[in-house]
């Protein structure tokens, strides 16, 4: 796991990385129906995840960071990685949706 300024740059490539395959997912959804919404459950899903993320890596830079330095940086490489597996799943959620 990065630390310090190099899991800033993982982080901000990660979260590039992620917005761009996500608006790709998005546009490659159908449009929603009055019983299917695939386009309204991939926000809504979106919308938790980073809402989880960021309150999980908080809990890492609290709990595993020792001083506030310290805390800031395991805070930020938590964020790197877990978003670096969001791009993946949503890569694979592409992926078996063009296929």
């Amino acid at each position: 796991m990065p630390m310090g300024r190099s899991a800033q740059v993982s982080l901000a490539a990660a979260d590039k990385r992620l917005n761009e395959v996500y608006q790709k997912l998005l546009r490659s959804m159908p449009s929603d129906e009055p019983d299917n919404f695939p386009r309204t459950a991939l926000i809504a899903a979106q919308r938790a995840w980073i809402k989880f993320r960021d309150a999980e890596c908080a809990l890492v830079g609290e709990t595993e960071g020792g001083v506030r330095m310290w805390k800031s940086a395991f805070d930020t490489a938590c964020q790197s990685q877990m978003t670096e597996e969001r791009v993946e799943r949503l890569e694979k959620l592409l992926a078996d949706h063009e296929n």
